[in-house]
């Protein structure tokens, strides 16, 4: 089961469901970005790189790398 695709990505990430939360953290630990109640993140304007993205629904988080390259 894929939580996000495309993986790696140029853009847009889209998630298997809707989530109440999705903060996207990059490799030295900050917050870079953060939606809410969406199933869509464009990571469009950040660096290439490793990013953690942590999903939260109903108190439930989960998590997925991704690649942003260009």
């Amino acid at each position: 089961q894929r939580l996000a695709f495309p993986n790696p990505t140029k853009n847009w990430i889209t998630f298997d469901q809707k989530y109440s939360t999705i903060l996207v953290v990059s490799s030295l630990g900050q917050v870079v970005l953060k939606d809410n109640n969406n199933n869509t993140v464009n990571l469009e304007n950040l660096p290439n790189g490793v990013y953690t993205i942590q999903m939260e629904l109903d108190s439930k988080k989960s998590f997925v790398r991704v690649i942003k390259e260009d």
